[in-house]
């Protein structure tokens, strides 16, 4: 179609290390979805500065599906992107993915390892998190907030607040994992497409199981600082991977009882039952 691309009419916003990379891949697959070229543009929090009309050209190549979309999970997360986003696109719908916040945090810290930004044992990088936190640096808050985000009710409920409950749909990792049909189907219905559809990637996993491990980490903290595509192919040139190694008992249990009251309220706020994430392997 001819003339300027459009604003994106939904947002998947998080949560990080919760199931967005599929979901995008899968969203990728429906006919009436056009998704930005680049998961995770980081519009309205890394690269606001960059204004309006940079956000509106990463649509560039829609053809006029209905729904229109970008995936950065860093927006459920830090507080001044929602604000943003609902004031610049008001009528974009919210996607938000909840996982166990324990395995979250867990993947998390394997994905800070694999890029050179995370030198502590995941233990000490957990007994590290206030202090680093309170510093308010943002390299802490994007990089080693693994125990707060995943404390999704307080970020769901602000992501409430300015948009309503009826534009703010609440996809749980388990569902996406073990009911992907019915799951995508809902989220279909929710974005005013074909429910019917089922994209050949549908229930594919992706980011799970392994990690990758930089064989540089000086490299990886270079290639950090490069544009999108040099970064990508610097950093993927520059890893290994590892089958991903098991959490300690001890320390898994102590993390679920930390989480136990959160993931509670949480239950109780979406209607559901998450007594299974209290559950040890």
């Amino acid at each position: 179609m001819s003339g300027e691309p459009p604003l994106p009419n939904f947002v998947v916003i998080g949560s990080m290390r919760g199931g967005t990379s599929s979901l995008t891949v899968y969203l990728r697959g429906h006919p009436g979805v056009f998704m930005a070229k680049v998961k995770e543009l980081h519009y309205f929090d890394h690269n606001y500065d960059k204004g309006i009309e940079w956000y509106r050209r990463q649509f560039d190549g829609w053809s006029g599906q209905p729904a229109v979309g970008e995936a950065s999970p860093s927006y459920l997360f830090l507080e001044e992107a929602l604000p943003r986003l609902t004031r610049d696109v008001p009528e974009a719908r919210l996607v938000a993915t909840v996982r166990n916040p324990v395995d979250r945090a867990w993947s998390h810290y394997w994905f800070s390892v694999a890029r050179g930004n995370e030198s502590l044992s995941f233990a000490d990088a957990i007994a590290a998190e206030p202090a680093r936190l309170a510093s308010g640096q943002m390299s802490h808050r994007i990089v080693h907030s693994y125990l707060a985000r995943g404390r999704y009710l307080a970020q769901l409920q602000r992501a409430e607040k300015l948009v309503g409950r009826d534009r703010l749909h609440v996809i749980v990792f388990d569902d996406l994992r073990d009911r992907p049909d019915a799951t995508y189907a809902e989220l279909c219905r929710f974005l005013g497409i074909d429910d019917t559809v089922r994209p050949r990637t549908l229930g594919q996993a992706r980011n799970e199981g392994r990690y990758a491990r930089p064989r540089s980490a000086a490299l990886s903290r270079v290639a950090l600082r490069l544009p999108v595509r040099p970064r990508r192919a610097i950093l993927r040139r520059n890893m290994r991977s590892e089958k991903a190694e098991p959490m300690r008992p001890e320390l898994r249990r102590d993390l679920i009882a930390r989480f136990a009251e959160d993931n509670a309220a949480l239950g109780e706020w979406l209607g559901r039952d998450l007594s299974g994430w209290s559950r040890e392997p």
